[in-house]
């Protein structure tokens, strides 16, 4: 089926937005081995029952490790379910700014390569939502 510009305007004029696209995408398009939707709060809590802390010590500024490391693990997760989520998106909904999330995402994503308690935190959190771990090893 082809898609053409005429097609994403209904009778009322009203146009498709990119952060349209990306809802449809990410909620009735699932990628291979994911569940049905996860939200955001559903991440955050699967990974508070795995390290054992209130969700408010994940939402806010606490930068103990085993906090902060999860709170990345949490985002990187985020960002891999949720593809309509921008990073100031994500920032906001964990009281971060967007340029912390990048980089949060980004360290994440090296202390899962690496392996250790991150990559354990990570995988369990994966199992425990049914859905494909897809950012191991990838620097």
């Amino acid at each position: 089926m082809k898609i053409s510009e005429e097609s994403l305007t209904n009778k009322y004029q009203w146009r498709m937005t990119v952060e349209d696209v990306g809802f449809v995408i990410g909620t009735v398009i699932q990628p291979p081995g994911y569940s049905a939707m996860v939200t955001p709060a559903q991440i955050i809590a699967t990974i508070c029952n795995i390290i054992r802390v209130k969700p408010q010590d994940m939402l806010g500024k606490n930068k103990a490790h085993h906090i902060s490391h999860a709170r990345q693990i949490a985002m990187l997760i985020v960002r891999d379910c949720c593809p309509y989520w921008s990073h100031s998106e994500i920032g906001r909904h964990f009281g971060q700014h967007h340029t912390t999330v990048l980089y949060g995402v980004q360290q994440a994503k090296r202390r899962i390569g690496e392996g250790g308690p991150c990559k354990q935190i990570y995988l369990k959190a994966c199992g425990a939502m049914k859905i494909a771990p897809v950012r191991i090893a990838r620097s």
